[in-house]
């Protein structure tokens, strides 16, 4: 893969189903813009989600 061959970072989109992204998982790729695990989200929507993960890992780490 090109991205691959020149040591970047790829973000694979649009990948709806579950069965395409286990193969790119199986393919290495681990940026993976899936609506299977949940729907587009939009700056807002997406703060508190962000918020309570780094929260979860503050309470966690002490």
């Amino acid at each position: 893969m090109l991205s691959r061959d020149l040591s970047l970072d790829c973000v694979t989109e649009g990948v709806e189903t579950a069965r395409p992204s286990q193969m790119l998982t199986d393919m290495g790729r681990n940026l993976i813009q899936v609506y299977i695990y949940s729907r587009h989200l939009t700056d807002i929507d997406v703060e508190p989600i962000i918020d309570r993960q780094t929260g979860h890992m503050r309470t966690a780490l002490g």
